[in-house]
């Protein structure tokens, strides 16, 4: 999951919204318009990228589009995709925002005559580790050398830990950055742990951290989610957004059946001894009303470690997940 490409484009979104619609995003969400306008303007010295796609027909709000374009630089472009194919220029804006990491945002037939607007935020990260690790195999409980060699690391690092679980934090090169990784103590015990995990719990045991000396061995991964999130915020108390003829995006157009209707959130991350690369983005779907798709799953399998990586600074974190632990 990308929570910082997620928090971007839904502030766009709130940007547009007004009277009880606003209210509904912003008490479970933590949104105000200022708060908004400034998450616009990137505080995070990371490498946003964030676009508006409209339908050309449909209007929309002088005052919005100018709005977006000071606080989130975007462009409005036309959102012409007639046949529905993947080969879109959507897509083929977010390969390029995302490095080729994320070619594929939206399969064929998502984007349909239906479809009024979609705003789009993206963030990519690339470093290399602080500390360098170096390849060197493992052998696992059953004495068997493993395929792929782990990760290997003897030196000082970020290190906290509890009866539970070991966190782990290895700085990107300039120590703006970091991967969290957090390793249970049991090797079935990482749902225990991560039942109820928050920005504030996980923020606590950051404070914790302390550098010392360790050793570990990691393995290389990578991983990718791809989510539809609208059903996660409307149990979160944004049913009004999401439902035509009463959700009130008036700020952006004047049309009273536009809502919205998917949050895709996708990303990719591959961590090796070379070091981390991440992408991430998140789409906010506008329709005039509202229609039925298949639902996009993640593709995460379960991972028996979590990580996550974040800004140091701001502890944002850019993208979240579980790592695969080779077995044989």
């Amino acid at each position: 999951m990308a929570p910082l490409a997620l928090s971007s484009a839904v502030a766009m979104a709130f940007l547009g919204s007004r009277g009880q619609t606003t209210a509904e995003m912003g008490r479970p969400l933590f949104l105000t318009e200022p708060w908004a306008r400034q998450l616009g303007k990137h505080v995070i010295k990371l490498p946003f990228q964030n676009s508006l796609w409209h339908h050309p027909q449909h209007p929309f709000q002088p005052a919005y589009l100018a709005a977006l374009a000071e606080s989130f630089k975007t462009t409005a472009r036309p959102l012409d995709n007639p046949d529905g194919s993947e080969r879109n220029p959507l897509n083929a804006w977010v390969e390029s925002a995302t490095q080729k990491r994320i070619p594929v945002l939206f399969g064929s037939g998502a984007l349909n005559d239906a479809t009024r607007l979609v705003l789009v935020s993206s963030v990519t990260f690339s470093s290399p580790w602080e500390c360098p690790f170096q390849l060197k195999p493992v052998t696992n409980p059953s004495g068997r050398v493993t395929q792929d060699p782990f990760m290997h690391l003897k030196g000082n690092l970020g290190f906290m830990g509890n009866e539970l679980f070991q966190l782990l934090e290895a700085p990107c090169q300039g120590n703006a950055m970091s991967v969290c990784f957090m390793l249970p103590r049991e090797r079935a015990g990482l749902s225990r742990i991560t039942q109820g995990l928050d920005a504030k719990k996980f923020a606590g045991w950051v404070k914790e951290i302390k550098v010392a000396p360790v050793e570990v061995s990691l393995p290389r991964f990578q991983v990718g989610s791809k989510l539809d999130l609208a059903d996660a915020l409307r149990s979160m108390g944004l049913s009004r957004a999401f439902t035509a003829g009463q959700a009130d995006f008036s700020a952006m157009s004047s049309s009273p059946e536009l809502a919205m209707s998917r949050v895709l959130n996708q990303t990719a991350v591959e961590v090796t001894e070379a070091g981390v690369q991440a992408s991430a983005v998140t789409a906010v779907v506008f329709a005039a009303t509202p229609y039925v798709t298949d639902r996009v799953a993640s593709n995460q399998p379960d991972h028996p470690f979590q990580f996550f990586v974040r800004d140091r600074q701001s502890s944002a974190i850019l993208a979240m997940g579980r790592g695969e632990q080779p077995h044989s």
